[in-house]
């Protein structure tokens, strides 16, 4: 009924990432977050931050830890920590 068609693609649908790109999915993938945000500067990747909740590291620990990072802990009124939210940073060179 129908005839034959050539239904190859035209295009090709891989494309090449550049440095910002690549940085982007290694951060993805350090750990997981629950939210990350991208910054935009001029059309470009400037600022990834990733926010995760730690639970299972004592606070000294997450503190001496050498990364640019927001830490905001969570405690209730007995003095028990609930957990630890940290954002962490990463500046794309641009």
């Amino acid at each position: 009924m129908v005839p034959e068609l050539d239904l190859k693609p035209v295009h090709k649908t891989e494309m090449p990432l550049d440095v910002d790109e690549l940085e982007l999915l290694a951060f993805l993938r350090f750990a997981d977050y629950e939210k990350v945000e991208i910054k935009y500067k001029d059309g470009k990747i400037d600022l990834i931050e990733g926010t995760e909740r730690e639970m299972t590291q004592k606070v000294h620990d997450v503190i001496n830890q050498k990364c640019y990072e927001e830490i905001k802990i969570r405690k209730r009124d007995d003095g028990v920590i609930t957990s630890v939210v940290r954002t962490r940073k990463k500046k794309l060179g641009n």
